[in-house]
């Protein structure tokens, strides 16, 4: 497993990428549930969401680098699956 993607497997940039924004959303999400009462994890709760907000625009500026940059299929396949 690359750094890159390939035409068969996401890289391993990618496959990072996702699992930290997907547990940060878990985490949000919890955070956001047990706060009641909790004054410390009100307060993480409040702030949390910028690292999870700064990793869905990476996200989102890498799907464009390497949709008009690179000119490879990445944007198709995160839309229309591999194929």
């Amino acid at each position: 497993m690359g750094l890159r993607n390939t035409a068969t497997e996401w890289g391993s940039v990618a496959k990072a990428l996702h699992w930290l924004i997907a547990i940060g959303l878990f985490v949000l999400i919890y955070l956001g549930l047990e706060q009641a009462g909790h004054e410390f994890w009100e307060e993480f709760h409040e702030v949390a969401w910028i690292p999870v907000a700064v990793l869905i625009v990476v996200h989102i500026l890498g799907s464009l680098y390497n949709h008009f940059g690179l000119k490879n299929d990445v944007l198709r396949r995160m839309t229309h699956g591999v194929k």
